[in-house]
This record gives C-alpha cells, structure tokens and sequence, in this order.
C-alpha cells in the first residue's frame, strides 16, 4: 500500500490557547485548518488545483503559500512577514505616523493609473508619479504633510531590505 500525504504541523500548546480562548467566550470549534488551505478554499476552482496553482495569502503578520499540483497541496508555508510589518517599516524610516504609512503602502501598490478614494475626496493629478525617482505624495493628504519621497529610498532603502531578510 502506497500513500501521497502533506502533513501540515502546528505547536499543540498554540492550538489548545486558541480554543481555550474561542471556548470562554462561547464559541465551540470543530475543526482547526490550516489557513493557506481555507483561503484556496475560498478563491480557487478545482480546475485551478488540478492544472497547478501557487496561491499566495499576504496577511497583516504573515504570508501563506500554497502550491497545488493535480489537485491536490504539494507544499505549504508560512513566512512570518506581513503587510503590517512593510507600513511599520515606512513609519519608522519615514518617521511618519501608522495611518500616513498605510496610505503609501496602497499608493505603491495600487496600479499607477488607477485613482482611489480617500476621506470621501477623488484624489486626481496630484498622485500621479512624476518621471524622476520622485514620487509625488502630496494628493494622498498625510497628516505629515510630506510631499515628495525618492522610489529608491522607499523601494530600495526601507521594503527591499525586510523581504529580503525572510527571502534568505
């Protein structure tokens, strides 16, 4: 007898406080799932899985990474990285608050054309990135009132580096 199996591990004593903590305030549990699996439940189709597909979860503390190959989970992961860690990054090498970081983290990661709303205002012409290595802030309102931020420094200087620590 022959088996294919993806055994997905967990620390018990972090799994017991979860459902401690679920069980006091009434909620009972009947199953514990990995999150990688619950989010391609979620979005992918079993066509999807049965070609292969790689499904990347990018949360607040950390990133899931789910590889399917026939149908089925070849290899899962968890890197203790999260879109949270990349806005505390830009506060700190910015010396900006949380909530201005977010708004830059969304601006570089939104496409360069594509406008979106902020505190009920379009924001128009004034976020559009200007040709140099600058990047025009000024249309994002933040609270810090800064204007203009190098591509380098935030790319290069501030995310590049906390990537590349876990991509090692």
């Amino acid at each position: 007898m022959e088996v294919d199996t993806h055994i997905i591990s967990a620390n018990s004593t972090s799994i017991r406080n979860m459902e401690k903590a679920f069980s006091e305030v009434g909620v009972d549990l009947d199953a514990v799932v990995f999150s990688g699996y619950a989010s391609s439940l979620a979005v992918l189709s079993e066509t999807e899985k049965e070609l292969g597909v790689v499904l990347v979860d990018i949360g607040a503390g950390t990133t899931d990474l789910s590889i399917y190959i026939d149908g089925s989970v070849a290899y899962s992961s968890v890197i203790p990285i999260g879109a949270r860690h990349i806005t505390n990054d830009l506060a700190i090498g910015l010396r900006i608050s949380l909530e201005s970081a977010e708004k830059i983290k969304l601006f570089l990661s939104s496409p360069a054309k594509k406008q979106f709303k902020l505190e009920e205002e379009e924001v128009e012409e004034k976020t559009e990135r200007t040709s140099s290595d600058e990047i025009d802030l000024s249309g994002l309102a933040l609270a810090e009132e800064l204007r203009k931020v190098s591509k380098k420094t935030l790319i290069d200087g501030i995310i590049r580096p906390r990537l590349m620590n876990y991509l090692r």
